[in-house]
């Protein structure tokens, strides 16, 4: 269930243009067959639940968030779920994760 190989062959050439500066591309790959696609990060977000934690664990969830993230996670794969509320730095429009937000 790792999605459309196409697709993710696709969605690897994008991240590797988008997120890899041209001075690491020759030597950073990101492999399609590494990547897993879904029609939806809701199951995505479930299936790491499920994969990563245990029973009663926690999960630090940037905030803002779409709800139903927490819900999944909590009633799903009964994880606790700490919001970390991010920053919103003005000069960038950028949502920034601070230390204090994870206190």
């Amino acid at each position: 269930m790792k999605g459309i190989e196409k697709f993710r062959k696709t969605v690897a050439k994008y991240m590797l243009k988008r997120f890899v500066s041209n001075v690491h591309a020759e030597t950073f790959q990101i492999n399609p067959s590494n990547l897993i696609c879904s029609s939806g990060c809701d199951f995505l977000v479930n299936s790491l639940g499920w994969c990563l934690a245990e029973s009663g664990d926690s999960c630090i969830l940037p905030a803002p968030y779409y709800t139903c993230f927490e819900n999944n996670l909590s009633m799903v794969s009964n994880i606790n779920t700490v919001p970390a509320f991010l920053r919103q730095e003005q000069s960038t429009l950028s949502w920034i994760l601070t230390e204090s937000s994870l206190e």
